[in-house]
């Protein structure tokens, strides 16, 4: 029984009793073979451990503990820095989105007063020469005419 116990540690000694009896039975089995004597059954009742190794075993079940508890804190701690993480990147995506949006618009207003500015000042030119009219001793003064009033719009 100590040999099969000794190849096992002391957790396990508990976890697995029926596989550490059917081990027992049959080294017991060899052992008595030859005496004409068979074992059938074998069972571990008890175990009486020293208070020293039961304080070891307790205190190592409460490391366990501590060890799975300060394990799943900081799992929850880095699921929610990274959801925090998340967030703010969400947050400047949706704000640059805003941003850009905000250019655009800005510009297709603005081309759009280029725009409009451009066709007056061309409308504004083309009633200006039909007013002059097309004579040739006019014509270098109405360039004149026309650049500053150009300048001037």
């Amino acid at each position: 029984m100590r040999s099969e116990i000794g190849r096992i540690s002391l957790d396990n000694v508990f976890k697995e009793r029926e596989a550490l009896n059917s081990a027992i039975v049959m080294s017991i089995g060899k052992a008595a073979q030859p005496w004409g004597i068979e074992c059938l059954r074998y069972e571990i009742r008890d175990i009486h451990l020293p208070e020293k190794i039961k304080e070891a075993m307790q205190m190592q079940v409460e490391a366990d503990r501590k060890k799975r508890a300060a394990i799943l804190e900081s799992e929850g701690q880095r699921e929610a820095a990274i959801n925090r993480a998340e967030g703010l990147k969400q947050g400047q995506i949706l704000s640059s989105e805003g941003q850009r949006i905000e250019m655009i618009n800005k510009a297709t207003g603005e081309a759009e007063a280029i725009l409009r500015v451009a066709k007056s000042r061309a409308e504004a030119v083309i009633q200006i020469s039909a007013a002059i009219g097309n004579k040739a001793s006019l014509n270098i003064n109405y360039k004149k005419y026309v650049l500053s009033f150009y300048a001037i719009i």
